[in-house]
């Protein structure tokens, strides 16, 4: 199954799109089901940008041409399965969101 979040890219929202996503049978949700604002749903900021945070302090980069050569680098260095518990956790997260009723989840680590 393939359930992809497009955040809110006025693109993606479109008629247009959301035909063509149903006409190739794609589930999709739909821009009213969408989680706004929430960095619990979003995996570049409930698993990426802390990782990365974690693994550029510990570099110590001094210039912007330095923390944008490490910044690739790390990226690069990330294992396919810890991006893959990361998006796998992406559903149990956006249930735990609508049980809490939008509020901040307190653990969201558990995937790591």
């Amino acid at each position: 199954m393939v359930l992809p979040n497009h955040g809110f890219c006025p693109s993606h929202a479109s008629r247009v799109t959301q035909k063509f996503l149903t006409d190739q049978q794609v589930q999709f949700l739909k821009p009213q089901q969408w989680i706004p604002n929430s960095p619990d749903a979003a995996p570049c900021d409930y698993f990426l940008w802390g990782h990365l945070k974690n693994k550029l302090n510990k570099r110590g980069v001094s210039t912007l041409r330095c923390l944008q050569k490490a910044f690739r680098e790390e990226v690069k260095k990330i294992p396919q399965e810890m991006i893959s518990r990361a998006l796998k956790s992406w559903p149990k997260r956006c249930r735990q969101i609508y049980y809490a009723e939008g509020r901040y989840l307190r653990s969201i680590a558990e995937f790591v």
